[in-house]
């Protein structure tokens, strides 16, 4: 037998070889996610040991508005307040922005269906609505007072990307329809655009005059969340600077509650006798934490009101349950008004020489999931900006040194005084800071650029990254006033 013969592989060794050339990866991303779990628990746990404020007392007269992005977020969240609110005399209102119609597996087990089609979606939506409604009305909740937008679940950040304005209509791909197709409807009119559900939000706002509003947390990792939650903080700045409602929204406040953040809140199932904490990576951030401590027949109401929910009991029962607690979360997230830089401040590329001095306008939670951790180079920190003269000025900061396989995207949009703005809004990609790279990411561009004539009078901001086209971070939607910016 010759020399190249004897040193041929056999199949056999051939198939080893692959197994094992697949087997490593896999088990090197199991130990990092056990590794990842194991940590995350440990900060959850350290987490729960800090003890929050208490949110102020309710009394008579209050009026509290709850902003649900689907139907059962407003009482996961929200029943202990409903409760209290309405026992001291107040009284609540309840927006629901999406029935909750893109939630495929739910539909065909309760429409009893293989394939659903988009009649199947609307029919289990329409069900649905009819338990939010009757858990609200446990909880004291008026009829008159449940509002349901109608948007289309699952579309609500597309519907602030790409369709904005009503010239360009988002069509649900479970529905078919690029307006609500639901006979409860608050406005039948508006499409699905996202000029239409901020000016929704912002009236049902003006009509119900409330004392607080309560949303989701526009840093949450569902992106109907996120994006409701951005809504709702765009609704409160335009009726904010409406003339005609100057004489009771100075004492309006707006705070957020957190539902899908990671594997939070753990443990899961029923464990009344525990309290309720941040997620552990948004504990420590912009975000100013406090909490209603429910009594145990809040606990027991706000228990009863969920099972309520039978559509989503059925298929996600302990998640539901993880939500009756001894308290729950509100948090308040703290305006912010970007400062101006004198144009000596700008290199001759139009880029800032230092931004040591300015502080970020939005926080981003970090290592909060596995391919996070391990990608650190596409893990967000924080997004500042600046602007002088006629540029915008952007810095996107990340845990680690970006690698050459990171794409890195900071979104803007654009709102005149009439809180107008275009179709679609403006992404550009940021790159490292300097020549040899580094975790911060800059772009400087001008108010031409961004398809502005003059100065905007407000900016939405946010970022993402990816790694081989797959998302691994994205920021949340902040709203950012102009009117009032500062002078150099």
């Amino acid at each position: 037998m010759n020399s190249s013969a004897s040193h041929r592989w056999k199949p056999s060794k051939l198939f080893e070889l692959a197994c094992l050339t697949l087997a490593f990866p896999a088990v090197y991303f199991a130990g990092a996610a056990y590794s990842f779990i194991s940590r995350d628990r440990g900060h959850n746990a350290s987490a729960s040991s800090v003890k929050l404020p208490l949110i102020a007392p309710s009394k008579s007269g209050d009026r509290v508005l709850v902003i649900a992005p689907h139907c059962d977020d407003e009482v996961l969240a929200c029943a202990g307040l409903i409760q209290r609110t309405i026992r001291t005399g107040g009284t609540v209102a309840t927006i629901v922005v999406t029935n909750g119609d893109g939630y495929p597996s739910a539909v065909a087990r309760q429409q009893r269906v293989v394939h659903a089609q988009p009649t199947d979606f609307v029919h289990f939506a329409e069900l649905r609505q009819t338990e939010s409604e009757k858990a609200l009305h446990s909880l004291g909740v008026t009829d008159s007072n449940v509002w349901f937008l109608g948007y289309p679940d699952g579309g609500m950040l597309t519907l602030w990307s790409k369709h904005w304005n009503h010239n360009l209509p988002y069509r649900s791909r479970f529905t078919m329809a690029n307006h609500s197709p639901y006979s409860r409807t608050y406005s039948p009119s508006s499409n699905y655009c996202g000029a239409d559900a901020a000016a929704d939000i912002a009236q049902a706002i003006r009509v119900f005059k409330p004392t607080l509003i309560v949303a989701a947390h526009p840093a949450e990792d569902h992106t109907d969340h996120a994006t409701v939650g951005a809504l709702a903080e765009l609704a409160w700045q335009m009726v904010e600077t409406d003339p005609t409602c100057k004489s009771w929204i100075s004492s309006t406040s707006i705070r957020h509650y957190v539902v899908h953040r990671g594997d939070w809140p753990m443990p899961q199932g029923l464990h009344r006798h525990l309290p309720l904490s941040p997620p552990a990576a948004m504990s420590n951030l912009d975000t100013d934490w406090s909490q209603l401590q429910l009594t145990s027949s809040e606990e027991s109401a706000k228990q009863r009101a969920i099972a309520l929910y039978q559509s989503q009991t059925a298929v996600m029962p302990a998640f539901m349950d993880a939500f009756v607690r001894t308290n729950e979360l509100y948090g308040e997230i703290p305006t912010r008004v970007l400062p101006a830089v004198a144009d000596s401040e700008t290199r001759a590329n139009g880029t800032l020489k230092s931004w040591q001095k300015i502080v970020p306008v939005m926080m981003d939670p970090a290592r909060d999931n596995v391919i996070r951790d391990l990608q650190g180079g596409a893990d967000i920190l924080a997004l500042s900006a600046a602007t002088s003269g006629s540029r915008l000025h952007l810095l996107l900061h990340t845990r680690r040194p970006v690698h050459a396989g990171v794409t890195a995207r900071i979104h803007v949009r654009c709102f005149d005084a009439h809180w107008r703005s275009s179709d679609v809004e403006y992404v550009c990609l940021v790159k490292p800071r300097g020549q040899s790279g580094g975790a911060q990411l800059e772009k400087s561009v001008t108010w031409h650029d961004l398809g502005q004539t003059s100065h905007p009078f407000a900016i939405a901001l946010w970022a993402n990254t990816e790694v081989a086209g797959v998302e691994v971070d994205r920021t949340e939607i902040r709203t950012i006033p102009l009117h009032g910016v500062l002078k150099p």
